[in-house]
Parts: C-alpha cells; structure tokens; sequence
C-alpha cells in the first residue's frame, strides 16, 4: 500500500518499541484491510490488539483479532495456513523466549516463503519480573540463522516506523520484528536513516580521524553503545557506532558499502 503516512505519526519518547509498534500497527489496519492477527494470549503484554476492530468469535467473522490462544505452534500454524490461501496479511505475536515453541512453523513459512509477519517482544533480560525463564539469549541468534526468514531489531520509535516498512514490502517470505519491553530513547541519526533498509548503517557523528573501535548493536543495546562512544571519547579513543537492526541484509550488501561502514581493518570492531 501506498500513503500509509508513517513518518508523520507521532510517537513520543522514550518508548518501549513494543509500544511503538502498537501505535504503528494500529495506523496500518485502518489503512489496510485485509491485515489481521493476534497474541498467544498475550496481546496487553505484546501489544497487538487492533483497537478500532473486533474479534474474530465462533459464528461472526467481521473482527480482525485472532485470540490464539496459550499454543505458540498451532498459532504459527494457523498464519501459516491464512497466507498461504491468500487474501490476508497475517501477522502472530508473542513473547520473543517463546518464538521456541513455534520454530517448527516459523521454518515453514520460510521454505514456502509465506508473507507472515512475526511479532517479537520483551527480547532481552529486561523482561521485568518475570525472570529468568523469560529472558531470550540464544533466540536471536537462531532466528538469524534460519534461511528466509528476515529478522529486524529496531532501537527506537523511529527504526521501528522504519522496520514497519520493511515487513510490508516483504511479500515473498516470513518477517520477524523483534521488540523490547524497556522504554528506549530516541537516538539521533547523525547521518540520516536513508541506509536502513540496507540492515546496517553509521548512527554516531562524522569522525575527525580514522575511528579506533567500530561498536556494532542492535535493538536496545544501540543506546548502551553510544554511551560507551561517549565514555571513548572523554578518554582519548575515536569510536563509531553502527546500528545493525537486520545483520543479514547488512552482510548481503556489497563488500564497498560494508567496509565504508565497518571502517578501519585494523579497527577493534566490538559487537
């Protein structure tokens, strides 16, 4: 869809992209019709309820909110089943530690590269008291490594408008957004956003001289990174920091644009 006005939305920070997301969303679903999904049970914690729409209930089909339901896998099954009858853009969510659950289905959707759009949140340890049990460590990284499957880690309201439109250009394989539950602040992008959609791209100012230490990151660790960039420089060392919100995009661009963006070879390159 064309006019979908995401960069006039408003959204304040900081923010929780989870949050972010929501609002964006929501905007989407009035603008697209035929968008449709849910939570495994968990739409106030994932926050993917449509809020102008009902719900879909035996009987009555005119909502657009699918209640899944505490079962990870069928979830990924049944979105599975709606893109590929077509018709709908089906998107699922649930808590990113519980993306486990459902790998079987999410593998499936890459290898029929079905447009399904995967809803991530609370990814990392600053999941609140839930603990332990609901801290994602080895999740990113095996989603990562699934091939046609797209993964993107925004670092703020801003990527997250940006990741939006990545999902929805995306039509010939499965998308998984990947949120925090943590308010994150607005990070400026000293070199504009016009090289996000390449998966990696220079966030902090132009250097003087050739930076000593790259520091790469995505999703909330891109706001810690530009503190340590901070903490370089009052003691003497140049640094850069590069917002990687989808490596495997990052790593398909051409060697000139990566090594531009990576700096110096002799460079201590910290991710």
């Amino acid at each position: 869809p064309q006019d979908l006005e995401l960069e006039s939305l408003k959204i304040k920070s900081p923010a929780a992209t989870r949050a972010a997301s929501s609002i964006i969303l929501n905007k989407l679903a009035d603008k697209i019709p035929y968008l449709i999904g849910g939570s495994a049970d968990l739409s106030p914690s994932t926050k993917t309820y449509l809020n102008n729409y009902g719900e879909v209930q035996k009987n009555s089909f005119k909502g657009r909110n699918l209640r899944f339901g505490v079962r990870e896998h069928a979830m990924g099954a049944i979105v599975n089943g709606i893109a590929a009858h077509k018709g709908f853009r089906p998107y699922c969510s649930t808590f990113f530690v519980f993306s486990d659950y459902m790998r079987p289905a999410i593998r499936v959707a890459a290898l029929m590269g079905l447009p399904v759009i995967y809803i991530f949140t609370h990814d990392s340890i600053m999941v609140g008291e839930d603990g332990p049990t609901h801290q994602p460590v080895e999740q990113l990284e095996s989603l990562r490594l699934i091939p046609g499957l797209k993964v993107i880690r925004p670092t703020d309201e801003e990527e997250t408008k940006l990741a939006w439109k990545e999902v929805l250009k995306r039509t010939e394989g499965p998308t998984a957004l990947v949120l925090s539950r943590q308010n994150l602040p607005h990070l400026e992008k000293c070199r504009g956003i016009k090289e996000f959609s390449r998966g990696g791209y220079v966030i902090s100012h132009k250097e003087k001289e050739a930076p000593q230490v790259i520091l790469m990151a995505s999703g909330s660790e891109v706001s810690i990174a530009l503190k340590v960039n901070l903490i370089l420089k009052v003691s003497g060392i140049t640094s850069r920091v590069v917002s990687v919100p989808d490596r495997e995009e990052f790593l398909r661009q051409e060697k000139k644009y990566t090594e531009e963006v990576l700096g110096p070879k002799d460079a201590l390159r910290v991710v």
